[in-house]
């Protein structure tokens, strides 16, 4: 991987074992972001926008004792397809693996008056957040507020509504929230009631739980509300969700999340993957259709509810994808409202 100096903003390589430790970076891009060959380049890129970006990332990280910190922007050569490539497929472990993650909310404005550089607490999960108390009595002394940002601003931040950002939460072992002026806002274990009710994600992988438990169809609601700029982008940026590599195709359209599947399917028994439903409207138009989701949306309603029992306890059955098709070893039972010949697929995964 391709790491950023903190101070000389020089670029280097590490390989496997010799990647020293650093912090990373996740945002949501701009309009004018620094590239790998602005970097690389003698031009100054402090005529770049998106260079402060990288400079507060820079010097957040050297305080902090980082003489390397990781940005998608500048540590990747897009204009190599190989390198962009093994870079995405790659992605989820170098968060993973990475000392620090800093998120960058470029919406959220800290708080004037607040405490900076603090553990926030949250309140307890039955108290009334910030945004829904009582005005404090005019003879009493203003009490602090809770969080350091304007909850409402949190919540409806970019940064929750993007398909990349959903790994940049899940995977770093220790992530903290800045300000758009690098204040701190809290981590992702102080701030872990309010993320897990903005996102979904369950509680438990929030708080660094093994992702294995949870099932296919709830992984894909975590994405459900989330876009990607390019459509290809939204399989690609759940291959480390589901620990699957796959050739990325540019061009291939809503084709990548049906090659997606097909891989989850490989490597795993959770019948969840067909537990999907498509919009009233478009079901009404289009009665049969095939066994695989045409997007995470269609996860959006079964994906909140949860298996009967792990799949390590049900019996496998045998998937495989054939030459484009799909062979599915599964019990039928005949359903009285549909025409002869036609049967219900029980899936048995909800409670």
């Amino acid at each position: 991987m391709r790491l950023l100096h903190t101070t000389s903003f020089r670029l280097k390589e590490y390989f496997d074992e010799n990647v020293p430790d650093y912090a990373i970076l996740s945002h949501t891009w701009g309009r004018n972001e620094v590239s790998y060959h602005d970097i690389q380049s003698q031009s100054d890129p402090n005529t770049i926008d998106g260079f402060d970006k990288i400079k507060g990332a820079c010097a957040l990280a050297a305080r902090e004792k980082y003489d390397f910190i990781w940005i998608d922007t500048c540590c990747i050569d897009k204009s190599s397809s190989s390198e962009l490539s093994e870079a995405i497929n790659s992605m989820y472990s170098w968060y993973q693996r990475a000392a620090v993650c800093y998120a960058y909310l470029a919406d959220v404005q800290f708080l004037a008056g607040a405490e900076d550089d603090i553990t926030v607490q949250e309140p307890p999960r039955d108290s009334p957040t910030t945004s829904s108390r009582s005005e404090p009595n005019k003879n009493s002394s203003p009490k602090p507020p809770i969080w350091n940002f304007e909850e409402f601003e949190f919540r409806n931040s970019r940064w929750f509504t993007r398909g990349w950002t959903l790994q940049e939460l899940v995977a770093p072992r220790k992530l903290f929230f800045y300000s758009r002026d690098w204040k701190r806002l809290g981590s992702k274990d102080s701030l872990r009631d309010l993320i897990s009710s903005i996102t979904g994600i369950d509680y438990s992988v929030l708080a660094g739980g093994d992702l294995k438990p949870i099932s296919v169809a709830r992984k894909m609601y975590w994405a459900s509300n989330r876009t990607t700029t390019r459509k290809e982008d939204m399989a690609y940026c759940l291959m480390g969700i589901f620990s699957v590599n796959m050739p990325l195709l540019y061009g291939e359209g809503e084709r990548a999340f049906l090659r997606l599947q097909e891989q989850i399917i490989t490597m795993n028994d959770d019948q969840s993957i067909f537990a999907w439903t498509l919009p009233r409207r478009r079901a009404e138009r289009q009665l049969l259709h095939g066994l695989l989701a045409p997007s995470p949306r269609a996860f959006m309603d079964t994906g909140r509810k949860v298996w009967l029992f792990p799949p390590i306890h049900r019996r496998k059955r045998a998937v495989r994808v054939v030459n484009s098709s799909l062979e599915v070893e599964v019990i039928l039972r005949p359903h009285d409202n549909m025409p002869l010949g036609r049967a219900r697929l029980p899936d048995g995964c909800f409670k």
